[in-house]
């Protein structure tokens, strides 16, 4: 089977109430999208989540550290079935951290399950395009 044009949108709905969560710096909300089993990653290098808590962690982290901060994701991909769902979206993270404007251009995975009621995210992942990296290339300029 593959998702309906409803599930599709209800899927798609979840990542605007998260960005809704991030504008309106609500981390309850943004962690009511999320089973309690949740695994991921973020862009930085201590951003591994294994649980609700340590996204918590995270989100709550995030949300301290900027004076303003939304998120827009474009170009999202979905697929799955009636039960589980994948997706894969381009984001920008918009962020005011002090008196530097911040703009972060990203990508994001996420695998959703539905619960029967609603849709849960039970892994997520956000990366950044490596800078070093040319198009083209396979490989970029790393640390040797």
């Amino acid at each position: 089977m593959v998702l309906s044009l409803t599930q599709k949108q209800e899927i798609t709905s979840v990542l605007f109430k998260y960005a809704e969560g991030y504008k309106k710096k609500d981390v309850r909300a943004m962690l009511d999208l999320c089973s309690q089993t949740i695994t991921g990653f973020g862009s930085g290098v201590d951003e591994v989540y294994d649980g609700r808590q340590q996204v918590q962690e995270a989100l709550t982290r995030d949300l301290k550290q900027a004076d303003e901060i939304s998120i827009r994701f474009f170009g999202t991909k979905c697929y799955g079935d009636p039960v589980v769902a994948w997706l894969s979206t381009g984001c920008t993270f918009n962020a005011l951290v002090g008196n530097e404007r911040m703009i972060m251009d990203g990508r994001m995975t996420a695998v959703l399950k539905n619960t029967g009621s609603r849709w849960l995210i039970e892994q997520i992942h956000f990366s950044m395009p490596f800078g070093g990296q040319e198009p083209g290339q396979s490989y970029g300029r790393m640390r040797t």
